[in-house]
């Protein structure tokens, strides 16, 4: 999360979506390597539809402003980092499903152990000192701070359930897909119109989701036969 939210000093928005669209990808390679995951052919090729939809769905069309080469190469190298170290989340939450642990108890570890982080790196750059400063000049803030918390606490809840009863592949691919149904749901309702790039995203996301879909289907049926 930090490397992910640094880069964007250094890089568009568009840019930094459109690389983390990818994280199914590099949650998928490291769950092989880390975690000795498995996955079939047709589950690469519904993962491989859903990020290239998404991916073409979000591409900006618009010339961005010439920058700086080094300044968006360390953005870049940033985002490289963020998707390396979610791919190495996953696949160390894969494992620790070995264990049997509950989402709550992953949730409140996983959190517990990212304060000190969190805590040193405030510390150490001095962004503690910034953050009083801005809480003393907007004290309406705190409000504010506390609603995004909560809901936050909440969203986290529904992420690790799904991640200890789906694994983290499935909850990779859900908050990716969420992010191409949030836009795209916003387009029809506001009437927007979608280039016909756009729609040939659309039709990879859904025909990857409807693939996986089916694929599901088909092996509940096997197990049910051969039950």
């Amino acid at each position: 999360m930090v490397a992910s939210n640094k880069s964007l000093q250094y890089v568009a928005y568009p840019t930094q979506v459109l690389v983390k669209s990818c994280k199914p990808i590099s949650v998928m390679l490291l769950g092989v390597l880390l975690a000795r995951k498995r996955y079939s052919l047709v589950k690469y090729i519904c993962v491989f539809l859903i990020v290239a939809g998404v991916a073409t769905f979000l591409y900006p069309d618009k010339s961005r402003p010439p920058k700086d080469t080094t300044t968006e190469r360390l953005g870049d190298i940033l985002l490289f980092g963020s998707l390396l170290f979610d791919g190495v989340t996953g696949a160390l939450q894969e494992r620790t499903k070995e264990y049997n642990v509950g989402p709550h108890q992953m949730m409140l570890n996983v959190n517990f152990y990212s304060l000190f982080y969190l805590l040193a790196g405030l510390v150490f750059t001095g962004e503690s000192f910034q953050f009083i400063a801005f809480l003393q000049r907007y004290p309406f803030v705190l409000w504010d701070i506390l609603v995004f918390s909560v809901l936050s606490a909440l969203g986290q809840n529904f992420i690790f359930v799904t991640v200890t009863t789906f694994g983290t592949l499935t909850c990779s691919l859900v908050t990716t897909t969420r992010k191409f149904l949030t836009i795209f749901c916003s387009v029809l309702l506001f009437g927007n119109q979608l280039l016909p790039r756009q729609w040939i995203g659309v039709a990879l996301v859904f025909g990857g989701l409807f693939l996986e879909g089916a694929l599901k289907q088909r092996s509940g049926n096997s197990k049910e036969k051969t039950s």
